[in-house]
């Protein structure tokens, strides 16, 4: 992805009620917001490639991808998509929001057994 100088390189779209309000909620610029999905890691991963569930006539074409990550002591929802224009990859945000739904973190890192299993032996 080719970066614009003085440009966040993530849009947020943050048309629906529930990411506005979040964004509100956390005195959170649609600026502020993208930084945090720059955040994002492998292990904040919940699930994807998948077909875009938004309507047709607000769709971009593509796969979306969903994350959670703590911000500011609480759960966000992340759901991403890659648009393509112009042979550039601009990533798009398209939820930010508390979850609506149990999730696991697929590769979230595992616990250690503790030394004290170890002494048991």
């Amino acid at each position: 992805m080719r970066r614009q100088q003085g440009k966040t390189p993530i849009v947020v779209v943050p048309l629906r009620d529930k990411n506005r309000a979040c964004m509100n909620s956390m005195s959170f610029t649609v600026e502020t917001a993208a930084n945090e999905a720059l955040l994002l890691q492998v292990e904040h991963y919940i699930g994807g490639p998948k077909p875009d569930d938004a309507p047709p006539a607000n769709a971009i074409a593509g796969q979306v991808w969903e994350f959670v990550r703590d911000v500011i002591g609480s759960p966000i929802y992340f759901k991403l998509k890659v648009n393509v224009v112009n042979g550039d990859h601009i990533p798009i945000c398209l939820s930010f929001h508390q979850p609506e739904f149990p999730y696991k973190l697929i590769h979230a890192p595992t616990a250690r057994p503790s030394d004290a299993e170890d002494d048991e032996e």
